[in-house]
């Protein structure tokens, strides 16, 4: 309960701190610590920095004093870890004997949004109040606010505080994304199918028949084996197996518009407010059948994003830098004249509310 006082981090067994300590004999022969953003910019500069986004989200930063957990009573040398960096600004100029290898001038190297979803959804230029989910292989769902929450009811229902540009806060919560659909594909093409995510989608829209499935359940985070996975989840769930390569698809994405609609309505029990928006970035933005399934079971509009939205919140804070911008409005609106945005209405169609209420038994394990 304290940790998460500090950090406003959800519970993840893979966060940096938990690996730390199961390799904590590591760390008497460890001179620094760099998360991988930093280790680049190290080969690149000689300077040796942690990007604040990404070191938000590693359970070690205290959101409130904007500075490192107390490291050594939890058994980490404070030694290891360098300096703190900011977007916008430098780590240094590029080593001068690269810059003569590349034959390039000794430019700066300057710290974006490091952590990809941070850059991301900086790149959203809507200026309303929405929810976002940065969709890839995990979907990252959530709200920009001023301030962190680490209320009892956001930590039990292990939503997290990671920090954005500006120090704005990335209320969210992670759920399994495309990695379900993307590993059947693999199993796919593996059988000599080689269909596309278009065609995949094209079968979806067909379907007959989707069970419902907990994107989060374990049984899906290793890989291999996804679709006979599906089915054991639907069979130990006392639902029909979904057969063909468009009821298993229209599972996947059926299931993960229900689930955005769970996290969603927890958010806001949390928050206290209403969203009427969602705006998807990223790779997944550009899936219609998913982003109208999002769109109808969540019962909001939906607009699409960047698809590369990492790569333009990171061209946003260097333009920012080197004043290639005068202000974030200006970026913004670059941003919005080079995308083609596109609405998804609500269109209910069936008894969502029901169906909702079925998906809900079946993922708490009260068939």
């Amino acid at each position: 309960a304290r940790l998460y006082q500090e950090t406003g981090i959800q519970y993840l067994h893979f966060n940096t701190l938990y690996q730390l300590k199961k390799d904590a004999s590591l760390l008497k022969k460890t001179d620094k610590i760099l998360l991988m953003p930093d280790l680049i910019a190290y080969y690149l500069t000689g300077t040796m920095r942690m990007e604040l986004t990404n070191l938000s989200t590693t359970n070690l930063y205290n959101l409130h004093t904007r500075s490192m957990i107390d490291l050594e009573n939890i058994g980490i040398p404070k030694r290891v870890f360098p300096d703190m960096i900011y977007p916008e600004e430098a780590y240094g100029l590029i080593k001068k004997d690269l810059a003569s290898e590349l034959s390039i001038p000794r430019v700066p190297v300057i710290a974006v949004c490091t952590h990809d979803t941070a850059s991301a959804v900086f790149s959203i230029p809507d200026e309303d109040d929405y929810i976002y989910i940065s969709s890839g292989t995990w979907s990252l769902c959530g709200v920009l606010l001023d301030k962190p929450v680490t209320t009892l009811h956001a930590r039990e229902e292990n939503y997290t505080n990671e920090i954005g540009y500006g120090h704005q806060t990335r209320f969210l919560k992670n759920v399994m994304g495309l990695w379900i659909i993307n590993q059947c594909l693999e199993e796919w093409h593996h059988q000599r199918n080689n269909i596309s995510y278009a065609q995949i989608a094209s079968c979806a829209e067909k379907a007959e028949y989707a069970g419902f499935i907990d994107p989060d359940a374990p049984l899906f985070e290793s890989p291999g084996a996804m679709v006979g996975r599906i089915k054991e989840y639907c069979r130990n769930t006392g639902q029909r197996e979904p057969q063909t390569i468009g009821e298993i698809a229209l599972t996947i994405y059926q299931s993960l518009a229900y689930k955005y609609r769970f996290v969603f309505e927890t958010l806001e029990m949390i928050l206290g407010r209403n969203y009427k928006k969602i705006v998807i970035v990223s790779g997944g933005s550009n899936i219609s059948l998913l982003n109208q399934l999002t769109a109808s079971v969540c019962a909001k509009t939906v607009s699409t994003g960047a698809q590369e939205a990492t790569i333009l919140g990171n061209a946003l804070v260097l333009m920012k830098a080197t004043k290639t911008i005068k202000t974030l409005a200006e970026g913004r609106d670059l941003i919005r004249k080079s995308i083609s945005e596109k609405i998804y209405l609500s269109e209910d169609k069936m008894n969502l509310d029901a169906e909702y209420r079925r998906f809900c038994r079946i993922i708490k394990g009260v068939i």
